[in-house]
């Protein structure tokens, strides 16, 4: 018998994420419109870290963050930005005005 030399295509599979976010947060991620994308910029298990990071921002307002559960631990995760297309999302990224050593993922 031989194998089938179709490849199957790879498609990707994102898992379900349980988060907890603040009324202003759960606002802004219910506007935003279906199949928009977004940048995550930070994650860390130290909210005063993440704190320090959006105080550190000339354009805080841009950024939101929330606490995503995942193995009984809490991150707290900023992202920013809403996006038509993950081509946009990832071209923006390049040229955010961001701290030394951050990086949109």
């Amino acid at each position: 018998m031989q194998k089938s030399t179709k490849r199957k295509k790879n498609r990707l599979k994102l898992p379900i994420m349980m988060v907890v976010v603040s009324n202003s947060v759960f606002g802004w991620i219910k506007a935003q419109a279906p199949g928009s994308w977004t940048l995550q910029v930070l994650a860390s298990q130290d909210e005063g870290a993440v704190k320090r990071f959006l105080s550190g921002l000339d354009n805080r307002a841009d950024f939101v963050y929330f606490v995503h559960p995942q193995d009984g631990q809490s991150w707290y995760v900023v992202t920013t930005g809403s996006y038509s297309s993950r081509e946009l999302a990832l071209g923006v990224a390049e040229s955010l005005p961001l701290p030394d050593g951050a990086r949109p993922f």
